[in-house]
């Protein structure tokens, strides 16, 4: 089986249950055919006898909530005798030498848990083990319950956060690019459960279903982290007509703020409570803080940036390891790329873009909605 530890979970007092629940929840579905359960301040998966258990641990770590965890055996009693035979069965083909740390869950045992770790690492080196403190190479646990007991081998850190979906529902905005994907991990890190929305170039909405491959394969790369798959794609050519209207150095915070009010109108279909994006604090010229706050003004929902202080460096260092940057780099059509003024306005006013909203059409909006298709992302496999 495997130990699972959680530990932001230890500070919510009288909520704690509902958040064990969900990450409960996403432990089963991130190993399917498990049986978890909680026990104590831990869960256990028990894997069945068909399990690939490399592929069960690495469904775990990717598992927010999980603070660490292990491979376990439960030993069906606490005498040294019961604990020997899941030692070695763990140390099998490890090298040692190995020191062995015991903890008391049930503290009325017969002996202390330095007495349990001296006793069960002599009937070890009785085996042949090579047993050792000072120069261990690795570490045997032992958790001492009422009635059996959990020996376990090293403990690997997992993603920490909180279980997906416990702080509600996002509408995050999702383009093509490096920045956006990673903003995704870090909100579903809060407990964020996303519904994606991606500005697409293509007339028909069948067409964009078709070529948003790279779309749908970031989605897929995010999902064992997320649980994410549905997908609007809305056209951003209805827009493009309309700023013919607009001075060009205008054009992309006015989108921004489009997009943002097309953001809202699915939020409110979606039960969400907030929009997601990848900005990041003067990267680029729509980034700037005069055109993030004209932008956010265009909706009444809280706009969360969780990249707004990384350099791009740390972006793509998270990128590599959550396995989006190489799809990322793969090329697409980008919708701002298209609204890029030879010399954007670097410096915007609310009242300001207000005024030139007023030249675009009156129905842009719902002529988007309209146009906007839902797609439900599958998992790969």
């Amino acid at each position: 089986m495997i130990l699972i530890h959680y530990g932001e979970l230890f500070t919510k007092g009288q909520n704690r249950p509902y958040f064990q629940n969900l990450l409960l929840r996403n432990l089963k579905a991130a190993v399917p055919k498990s049986r978890v359960y909680l026990e104590a301040h831990r869960f256990l998966m028990e894997l069945p006898e068909s399990a690939d258990e490399t592929a069960a641990l690495d469904a775990v770590v990717k598992v927010f909530g999980v603070a660490n965890y292990a491979q376990a055996i439960e030993t069906d009693g606490t005498d040294i005798a019961d604990l020997v035979p899941a030692a070695l069965t763990l140390l099998k083909g490890k090298n040692g030498p190995f020191k062995v740390e015991v903890s008391r869950s049930y503290k009325n045992h017969g002996l202390t848990s330095i007495q349990i770790a001296q006793q069960l690492a002599a009937a070890l080196e009785e085996k042949g083990m090579k047993m050792g403190v000072k120069n261990a190479t690795a570490t045997l646990n032992v958790e001492i319950l009422q009635h059996k007991a959990l020996v376990f081998g090293q403990k690997h850190a997992g993603q920490g956060g909180l279980p997906v979906g416990c702080t509600g529902k996002v509408i995050t905005l999702l383009s093509g690019g490096i920045d956006s994907p990673v903003a995704s991990f870090l909100l579903a890190k809060r407990g964020v459960k996303s519904v994606y929305l991606h500005f697409h170039p293509f007339k028909d909405p069948q067409e964009a279903v078709r070529r948003s491959k790279k779309i749908q394969d970031l989605i897929r790369q995010l999902q064992p982290y997320t649980q994410s798959t549905s997908l609007y794609l809305a056209p951003y050519n209805f827009f493009v007509l309309d700023a013919l209207h607009v001075p060009e150095r205008y054009a992309l915070p006015l989108f921004r703020r489009f997009m943002m009010r097309v953001a809202q109108a699915i939020a409110e279909k979606e039960g969400a409570e907030a929009i997601g994006t990848g900005e990041n604090l003067a990267q680029v010229s729509s980034q700037t803080l005069s055109n993030l706050n004209s932008i956010g003004s265009a909706t009444d929902l809280q706009v969360l940036r969780p990249l707004l202080t990384y350099d791009k460096k740390e972006i793509i260092q998270l990128a590599e390891k959550i396995g989006t940057y190489a799809i990322s780099n793969q090329d697409y059509i980008d919708c701002c790329q298209s609204l890029v003024a030879k010399h954007p306005a670097t410096t915007t006013k609310i009242r300001e873009l207000e005024k030139l909203e007023e030249r675009l059409s009156p129905t842009l909006l719902q002529q988007t909605l309209d146009a906007s298709v839902l797609l439900p992302v599958k998992p790969s496999g």
